[in-house]
């Protein structure tokens, strides 16, 4: 009797805690609202490259200005320096290829160190114009702006040292004087260097709404 007794206890206080465990459980229940996402973004490409119509311009592969094909009387380079005299005259290419998702500004200097030689330039069959103009010849061949897209802009810099320069013979005298005073003086230099440090330069522009 009292076996029996203590099974119907056993059941009761099953169902009492199965009662008071689903009781506590609900007591801590709450609201939960849960939101997951995300976004992606593209950064936007930035490719120009400057080269001389087929290789990159790198340390390796420097911007040759002064390279000719005048050998015959003259001495045509000294080591790897190029010689130049009155007579001489060469070319040089600027190329910009260019694959952008942005507007860019894009500029030219050039710099000179040495004496003011009478070197004449045209860009792109342009007409002649001293080292002063150069630049202003250049951007207005290239544009100042590398606009959105893909694409390529080159100009082509012809250079002279003209061998006689001049409207009449005093002119012409004058000016031979001034260029044989070039070439005395790179005797006393131990040959003068005259050098143009070249550069280009794409700079994004600012974004707008």
């Amino acid at each position: 009797m009292k076996k029996k007794n203590l099974g119907k206890w056993l059941v009761v206080l099953v169902a009492l805690v199965a009662v008071s465990t689903s009781m506590i459980a609900g007591t801590f229940a709450k609201y939960t609202s849960e939101f997951a996402g995300s976004d992606t973004a593209l950064v936007a490409k930035w490719d120009v490259k400057f080269t001389d119509g087929t290789d990159e311009y790198s340390d390796l592969n420097p911007i040759d200005i002064f390279g000719h094909n005048y050998t015959g009387n003259i001495v045509a380079n000294a080591g790897t320096d190029k010689i130049i005299a009155p007579g001489v005259k060469g070319s040089f290419v600027l190329k910009v290829d260019y694959n952008l998702d942005v507007t860019a500004d894009f500029e030219f200097d050039i710099v000179k160190t040495g004496p003011d030689l009478p070197l004449t330039f045209t860009v792109n069959g342009g007409s002649a114009v001293g080292l002063s103009g150069l630049e202003g010849a250049i951007d207005t061949a290239f544009g100042t702006t590398l606009p959105i897209g893909s694409g390529n802009k080159t100009v082509t810099v012809n250079w002279e040292w003209p061998f006689e320069r001049g409207a009449n013979p005093a002119e012409i005298a004058t000016n031979d004087a001034a260029d044989t005073g070039f070439g005395q003086a790179s005797v006393v230099a131990d040959r003068t260097t005259y050098k143009l440090d070249v550069t280009l330069r794409a700079t994004q522009k600012a974004p707008t709404n």
